[in-house]
């Protein structure tokens, strides 16, 4: 019997959050949104060629993955946290890029990076927004 609970306990650890035509369906979402985001920049007159950190945002439904995505995208000299969310009943992961530029070539290129990054940390990238000018 312990070793059905066993069995049963890492199996449902493996259930994937994102199938493939989910992270499909995201990416194209989100490159959809991030055009329009510049696009309301660009009418407040938000000079998106200035450099910019840019929060991000994004869900799983395990600690053990928000952990192994909180590692791995440390690596790439991003600020990083993530928390329980008791209820939507997920792991919200968020932090800060690295100064970069967010024109419409270079926000669409960084949006499909996340989501794909997301997909291989199976987590889903869940949007952005510019914060303070830091030039």
């Amino acid at each position: 019997m312990l070793k059905v609970k066993i069995f049963n306990f890492l199996k449902f650890e493996k259930k994937n959050f994102i199938d493939e035509n989910e992270y499909e369906n995201i990416r194209e979402e989100q490159i959809q949104i991030s055009q329009q985001k510049i696009e309301e920049y660009l009418k407040f007159n938000i000079d998106v060629n200035k450099t910019f950190k840019v929060e991000y945002f994004f869900i799983t439904n395990t600690k053990n993955k928000a952990e192994k995505f909180y590692i791995e995208i440390k690596k790439l000299n991003y600020t990083a946290q993530y928390f329980f969310s008791p209820v939507e009943k997920i792991f919200l992961i968020a932090g800060l890029s690295p100064i970069m530029n967010v024109s419409d070539d270079v926000i669409i290129d960084w949006t499909k990076e996340m989501c794909e990054f997301g997909y291989n940390y199976d987590s889903k990238f869940d949007g952005w927004e510019i914060t303070n000018n830091y030039e």
